[in-house]
Formats: C-alpha cells, sequence, structure tokens
C-alpha cells in the first residue's frame, strides 16, 4: 500500500519531487494573489446570481 500520491498514480518515484514543487509554488502564487479558493468564489457568485433574480 503507497502513501504517496505521486508513487501510486505513476509508479515511479522520481516524479515525487516535482509534484511537491509544483503543489508549493501554486499555493505560494494563490497566497500571493490573495485569490479566494474556487469553490468559495463559485459559491459567492450564485448567491449575487440568486440576489438579482
Amino acid at each position: 500500500m503507497n502513501c504517496l500520491p505521486g508513487n501510486e498514480m505513476t509508479g515511479n518515484y522520481a516524479l515525487i519531487l516535482p509534484l511537491f514543487v509544483a503543489c508549493f509554488t501554486a499555493l505560494l502564487i494563490t497566497d500571493w494573489l490573495e485569490s479566494p479558493p474556487v469553490y468559495e468564489a463559485l459559491l459567492e457568485n450564485n448567491l449575487r446570481k440568486e440576489q438579482i433574480q
């Protein structure tokens, strides 16, 4: 049983480091841009549309 998602998906431990780097970079960029989480933004959009109608 594998605990690491990269190895489970690919069977290759060489992809673990690039996967973690990509995830961490994405996290830093979203924090830097101060963008809301995707589902939170979608919910707010839907609530605004319901108030208009």
